[in-house]
């Protein structure tokens, strides 16, 4: 886990189920979106994985209560460089599940 800019994140990986879990926490408005986008590649250089051998990324937002169309654009981004099936993000909140499902972005990948 680390904390920059009043964010924390911590990450899991799963060998078994092929899954880098990073669970978030704190505002994930633009600054922010940018260090986590951050955080997320280098911890995935850092750990060898070979994201086209069928990884899971999953967001945790379980204690995220705000975010800004960057993280949306983030979002989206995972999901297209690993696969609509392989990205999912869990726990938000229904007012973030509602931006989400507003931004038409539910539909693009997989939102709990």
């Amino acid at each position: 886990a680390s904390a920059n800019g009043g964010f924390m994140i911590e990450f899991q990986y799963s060998i078994e189920s092929r899954t880098f879990h990073c669970m978030l926490d704190g505002r994930m408005d633009a600054n922010t979106t940018e260090e986590v986008a951050k955080s997320v590649d280098e911890r995935l250089e850092e750990s060898g994985v070979d994201p086209a051998e069928d990884l899971k990324v999953v967001f945790d937002l379980e204690k995220v209560e705000y975010i800004a169309s960057a993280f949306l654009r983030e979002c989206l981004l995972i999901a297209k460089r690993f696969g609509k099936e392989s990205f999912s993000v869990i726990n938000s909140s229904p007012f973030v599940k509602k931006i989400f499902r507003e931004s038409g972005c539910d539909k693009l990948f997989k939102v709990e």
